[in-house]
C-alpha cells in the first residue's frame, strides 16, 4: 500500500430515510450520488454514475505515482471484460486529465487498458476518507455499498458472489486517517494513544494501519531531531543505525552479514513478524545528529542481539578509470545538468564525475557491484550516456555504460577495491 496523508473534516448526516444525504460514505450506507466527472479512457468527456445504473460498480482509488495501483490495472481490466454487462469498474484520481492521458499513452501496463478513469476528483475523495491506496468500494445494483477494502480482496472468486449477491470473505480497510508522519508517534493520537513524552523512543511490531517508509525528522527551525521507520525490517533499521546515513538501507552491495541465524534479516521479508515501528524524538537541546544514531543503537541493542561496524575492506567493484591521458570530458560550461536514470538522454553536463558514480549506486539494484571512482579527476565533465536505460528494477547495464564511457577514453572494469562496508554481526 501507498500512504497518502488528508487533513480531514468529518460531517456525516443521514436523511430519514437512511440514504446520507452529504459528507463520508460507509458499508451499509446508499450511494446515491449523480456525480459528473472528467474522466478519461471513455467514450465521452465526462462519466455519470447513473449511466451505469444496474450494475454493480467497484470504484478504485489510485495515483500514477503509486506502483500497487498501476500493478492491479490488468487484472481489473480483465475483470472488466469477463463481466462486462453486470459490473462497471471506475477508476478514479485527483491528478490531471493531462497527465493521465499522457500516463494510460506511455506506460506499458497501462496501453492496453481500457478502464474509464475519473481524473481531477475532488469530491468521491473526500465522501470515501482514506489514507492508503489502492482503495476499492464496492457497490451493489441497489446503491448500496457492500464493502471498502484494499486490493487484495478483489478476486475472481469475490467478484463473482459480488454480483450474485451472495456474501464474500473481505477486510474492511480502516486507515487511520489522522497519522502525521512528521510528528512524533502516538504523541496527542498520532497513530494512537494519547499522552505527552518528553523523550520519545517507540519499538513496537508492525502497525498494518500505516504504510512502511523511514525518514529523518526536523523541528520547525531545520535542525534533525529524530528519526521514525515505519513497518520496516530490522536490517534496515540497522544500516541506519551503524551506518549513520552514509549506507542507503535498500542498496545491499556494501552491507555484510557475520551471523549466527540471518533469519530475522532476511531481505525483502514482509510477514508480520519481521516488521517492526520505531520512533525516536530527542529533547531540543539535543541538537547532535550524531546523538540520534547512538541512541537508535542503545535501543536495537537492547531488544536484538545484532550490532554494527563500519571496516575497510577489499571487495570486487566496478571501478571507473581513464584509459587514456586525453582528456574527452573536460566540461565546456553551461547550466549543470544531471540526468542519469530518468527516462530521455542520460547525460552528465558540467557536474563532477563523481555525481555518476553515485546516482549509479544509490539506484544500483540488488545484486550489483559497488562502484568507484579512481579517475582522480576533479574538474567538471560533460558527458553523454545515450538513449538506452541503465538502471532498471533488476540489474545495472554494465555493457551499455561501458560502451558509453569508451567514447571518453573511460572504462569501468571488475577489480578489488579498498571501500567502507557495514558489516553486521551477533552477539
Amino acid at each position: 500500500m501507498v500512504k497518502i496523508f488528508w487533513k480531514v473534516l468529518l460531517f456525516l448526516a443521514f436523511t430519514a430515510s437512511g440514504v446520507k444525504a452529504q459528507g463520508t460514505y460507509e458499508t451499509g450506507d446508499i450511494f446515491n450520488e449523480k456525480i459528473i466527472g472528467p474522466v478519461v479512457n471513455y467514450h465521452k468527456d465526462s462519466l455519470s454514475f447513473s449511466e451505469h445504473k444496474g450494475k454493480m460498480l467497484l470504484i478504485d482509488f489510485w495515483a500514477t505515482w503509486c506502483g500497487p495501483c498501476i500493478a492491479e490495472f490488468p487484472k481489473l481490466d480483465s475483470l472488466q471484460k469477463k463481466y462486462e454487462g453486470d459490473l462497471q469498474i471506475i477508476l478514479v484520481t485527483n491528478e490531471p486529465r493531462e497527465k493521465i492521458e499522457t500516463f494510460f499513452k506511455n506506460n506499458k501496463t497501462t496501453k492496453n487498458i481500457s478502464l474509464p478513469s475519473i481524473v481531477e476528483d475532488n469530491r468521491l475523495s473526500k465522501m470515501f476518507k482514506h489514507a492508503m491506496i489502492p482503495h476499492e468500494i464496492w457497490i451493489n445494483d441497489k446503491d448500496s455499498i457492500i464493502a471498502i477494502t484494499d486490493n487484495t480482496a478483489v478476486t475472481t472468486a469475490n467478484i463473482e458472489k459480488f454480483l450474485k449477491g451472495d456474501k464474500f470473505s473481505f477486510k474492511t480497510k480502516k486507515d487511520n486517517l489522522d497519522y502525521d508522519g512528521k510528528k512524533p508517534y502516538l504523541i496527542n493520537n498520532n497513530g494512537g494513544g494519547d499522552q505527552k513524552i518528553f523523550f520519545n523512543s517507540v519499538l513496537a511490531g508492525r502497525n498494518e494501519s500505516l504504510s512502511s517508509f523511514m525518514s529523518v525528522k526536523k523541528d520547525n527551525s531545520g535542525a534533525i531531531n529524530g528519526f521514525t521507520a515505519m513497518n520496516v525490517d530490522l536490517l534496515k533499521m540497522l544500516i541506519v543505525a551503524y551506518g549513520k546515513l552514509e549506507f542507503k538501507p535498500t542498496i545491499f552491495n556494501r552491507i555484510f552479514l557475520n551471523v549466527k541465524d540471518s533469519s530475522l534479516l532476511d531481505i525483502g521479508q514482509m510477514q508480520e513478524k519481521k516488521l517492526f515501528c520505531y520512533d525516536l524524538t530527542l529533547p531540543s537541546f539535543i541538537q547532535n545528529r550524531d546523538s540520534i544514531f547512538q541512541i537508535m543503537q542503545q535501543d536495537l541493542r537492547r531488544a536484538f542481539p545484532f550490532y554494527g561496524k563500519v571496516e575497510k575492506r577489499n571487495i570486487d567493484c566496478w571501478v571507473l578509470h581513464r584509459t587514456s591521458s586525453k582528456d574527452k570530458i573536460k566540461s565546456k560550461g553551461g547550466e549543470p545538468l544531471v540526468n542519469i536514470v530518468s527516462s530521455g538522454k542520460r547525460q552528465l553536463i558540467n557536474s563532477p564525475i563523481s555525481i555518476l558514480i553515485s546516482t549509479l549506486n544509490s539506484f544500483s539494484p540488488r545484486g550489483v557491484l559497488y562502484l568507484v571512482d579512481q579517475t582522480n579527476y576533479s574538474d567538471n565533465v560533460d558527458i553523454d550516456l545515450g538513449n538506452e536505460p541503465l538502471v532498471t528494477q533488476t540489474t545495472m547495464n554494465i555493457s551499455t555504460i561501458q560502451t558509453q564511457l569508451k567514447k571518453y577514453d573511460l572504462d569501468l572494469v571488475k577489480k578489488k577495491a579498498l571501500v567502507d562496508v557495514l558489516v553486521i554481526y551477533q552477539d
